[in-house]
């Protein structure tokens, strides 16, 4: 019988982090079941509010669950193949083994992330059941959980896939919330609702609570998250203004990958594949892109440096003049004996250069390089100001946060993205836009461009996944107050929670040497 008990408790330890994990999967792009991410820790943090205490199940679930979730998204995410077919030539870290990162984190990261939540007393809770512990101490977890997800993002440990608040993109609502704390509280009430209702249904089905009781204590935390968004809704920088300035944006999408223009490149005889490729964007630009106010290329559309090269940066000024358009032009140089330089510029409709930006956050996994980054200018226009992001520093909430706090009233995203993180990054520009509240558009080689509001709603975009050759207009806002409490205060909701895990955690051991005295 008890060898039965064990058994079954290890099934049951395993079924709720399965169920967890497929529940947190659902939630994430690109299936965006968003409002599953509510209540998908429920089955794991009901072993942990198990009126038995059993704090070894409360670790293994939660280090389960973690660990599954998280590996199923990388493989999504970077399949084998990934780099042989987006960084053709390129240099790469010896991480990768099948062209790809998923089998190194996999069979190396992910288990010690296990061992590190289970061994090491990663605290997922509190060492008694949650439904026998005090209700300030269900604070622990989501506090533990955001402070994770906040370290992952600091140390670049693989933090553009399993955030919580990814979940949210498509649900403006819901990141309004962001506009206070920035993602972390979002990923707080997220995680706060799971245990919340795990550990209210424990306690009525271990007789410790009426069902009135715990519908008033699931009401409180529905009525403080109301007032959470109403808030974030009537802060001044998210006031819309009765009639905002608009201007007309096109984003360009060719819908070809380099590897295509390389292909195009050896049937044509013609060695400038790059130079096709710049071809290739101006010539749809001409086709589609007659009268908007302002163009964005995809990233790396021009292959030369265009700070020294006058025959280039001639070009661009007269391609500016023709459309009669301000113009982002991102660049990249192979050329420089410092490293790679992933590069854009602002072009204004009379051709005078406004200024450059430099990618801050390259993918350093796959080899990229930007060594002149590190600033963040914005771009003052007859039409606004300014300023773009360059694909993965979407990923990073600082980039645009301080943007914005430089005055920004539009960001403009180029990205050169693989298909399997497509989805992620429209998430992650949409997740900018809300936080800022600040427009966003996105400019894309193949798929994923998107313009978005800066409620966070996105009003246009072409598929995710499948490749589209187009340029994708409309009509944006320019916000006159574009900032939150957020883009001011910066990720100060992160250190409160720090602050709640050290006091938590000191809390915890005084009781216990309390109760051994």
């Amino acid at each position: 019988m008890k060898n039965q008990t064990k058994l079954f408790g290890l099934l049951g330890i395993l079924a709720s982090a399965v169920a967890s994990a497929v529940l947190l999967v659902l939630a994430f792009p690109p299936y965006d079941y968003w409002f599953l991410a509510w209540v998908a820790l429920v089955p794991m943090f009901a072993v942990m509010a198990l009126p038995t205490p059993r704090p070894r199940a409360a670790r293994a679930a939660a280090a389960l669950t973690f660990v599954l979730y998280m590996g199923v998204l990388l493989w999504q995410a970077f399949p084998p193949g990934l780099t042989s077919r987006a960084w053709r030539g390129s240099d790469f870290p010896p991480i990768l083994f099948l062209d790809s990162p998923a089998l190194f984190v996999s069979v190396i990261l992910l288990p010690t992330l296990f061992v590190l939540f289970y061994f090491a007393r990663v605290p997922c809770g509190p060492p008694v059941a949650l439904a026998q512990a005090r209700p300030y101490f269900w604070l622990l977890p989501p506090a533990v959980w955001t402070l994770t997800e906040y370290v992952r993002y600091r140390l670049q440990l693989g933090h553009i896939w399993g955030n919580l608040f990814t979940t949210q993109h498509t649900a403006p609502a819901a990141m309004a919330i962001t506009r206070l704390g920035g993602p972390w509280l979002l990923t707080f009430c997220i995680v706060l609702t799971n245990v919340l209702i795990a550990a209210v249904l424990a306690r009525v089905l271990a007789g410790r609570t009426s069902p009135a009781a715990a519908a008033t204590a699931l009401a409180i935390p529905l009525i403080l998250g109301g007032a959470l968004l109403m808030t974030a809704a009537q802060s001044p920088a998210a006031q819309e203004q009765s009639e905002p300035q608009t201007i007309e944006v096109a984003l360009v999408q060719t819908g070809l990958d380099m590897s295509d223009y390389f292909d195009r490149g050896v049937e044509q005889g013609a060695r400038d594949y790059y130079g096709l490729a710049w071809s290739d964007v101006e010539q749809l630009t001409r086709e589609q892109a007659q009268g908007a106010d302002l163009i964005v290329w995809p990233e790396a559309t021009v292959w030369r440096d265009v700070q020294a090269d006058d025959e280039a940066r001639a070009r661009l000024a007269q391609f500016a003049r023709e459309m009669n358009a301000y113009l982002f032009a991102p660049y990249f140089v192979d050329t420089d004996p410092r490293g790679f330089r992933n590069e854009a510029v602002l072009i204004s409709p009379q051709g005078e250069f406004l200024g450059m930006y430099a990618k801050n956050y390259p993918i350093i996994y796959v080899g990229e390089q930007s060594v002149t980054g590190g600033e963040h200018p914005v771009f003052a226009t007859s039409l606004g100001t300014f300023a773009t992001m360059m694909a993965y520093d979407s990923d990073f909430p600082d980039v645009a946060r301080k943007l914005t706090a430089n005055g920004a009233q539009l960001i403009a995203v180029t990205s050169h993205d693989w298909v399997e993180m497509s989805p992620f990054q429209v998430a992650a520009s949409a997740q900018r836009a809300a936080e800022n509240n600040v427009t966003v558009v996105k400019a894309d080689w193949r798929y994923g461009s998107a313009v978005i509001l800066p409620s966070g709603e996105i009003i246009a975009s072409t598929s995710a996944l499948a490749p589209e050759r187009t340029v994708l207009r409309a009509a944006v806002p320019v916000p006159a107050s574009s900032g939150s409490l957020y883009t001011r205060a910066g990720d100060w909701f992160a250190g409160l929670c720090a602050l709640l895990v050290v006091g938590l955690l000191g809390r915890l051991l005084w009781a216990r040497r309390s109760a051994h005295r």
